[in-house]
């Protein structure tokens, strides 16, 4: 066997993953003063928790909805599903659990369902080490779940300093937050008016991941010619 004739089947490879990237919606992931500063500001049109109910009634996100162990949707062990979060493909959504590995996974999944405007919110650990406290109320409705007539709906939270429901801390903002993973990894992230900044720029990447997408179609045909 020669290298021609596995050709075409990796540029079948990259043509698929050229199409994964087009499909996928950026996710970005949040520091803890990102996230509750965005979600304090009705940035989020749904706050997803996907830890068990047992984890949910140790304390969650202020005006957030469990979706059961989201991140095991499509298998046999799915309790919440992606169906549960149907009309909010163009919502902005940020996905939390305990530490983060489970609401990637979860993003993940989403992600490949056509949802495009994803944040990872990490988890409850990152939450509490910020000083931002839980708190124990019943799990929101997902409103964006309401289907109108062209697209969903993507209502502006009610979050507001004004709600008793909402836990006040007043931090500094920084320029760039250093978080640590549950492994043990350091990563930086921007700050959420860098993050609204980078996602003007989606558009002209998803051009670019297009234009890709063409080129190796045409390739792959003349191969086979």
């Amino acid at each position: 066997m020669t290298f021609s004739s596995f050709l075409p089947q990796i540029l079948l490879a990259a043509i698929l993953a050229v199409i994964v990237n087009v499909c996928n919606g950026e996710i970005v992931e949040l520091a803890p003063q990102e996230f509750y500063e965005m979600h304090l500001a009705g940035a989020f049109a749904a706050v997803v928790d996907v830890r068990t109910q047992e984890e949910w009634e140790t304390g969650h996100i202020f005006n957030a909805t469990l979706l059961d162990s989201l991140q095991n949707a499509n298998t046999p062990d799915e309790i919440a599903s992606i169906a549960d979060l149907g009309g909010c493909e163009n919502c902005p959504l940020v996905v939390y659990c305990r530490t983060g590995r489970r609401s990637g996974i979860a993003l993940e999944k989403l992600a490949l369902a056509g949802f495009a405007n994803l944040y990872n919110g990490m988890g409850v650990s990152q939450w509490t080490d910020a000083g931002y406290d839980l708190v124990n109320s019943t799990s929101v409705e997902v409103e964006c779940k309401r289907e109108v007539e062209e697209e969903p709906a993507c209502p502006k939270s009610a979050n507001t300093a004004d709600d008793p429901k909402v836990p006040i801390v007043t931090q500094e903002s920084t320029s760039e937050t250093s978080t640590t993973t549950a492994d043990g990894e350091t990563s930086s992230t921007s700050t959420a008016a860098e993050i609204v900044d980078a996602t003007s720029d989606s558009a002209s990447i998803s051009s670019g991941s297009l234009a890709s997408l063409f080129t190796m179609v045409g390739i792959l045909q003349l191969v086979q010619l």
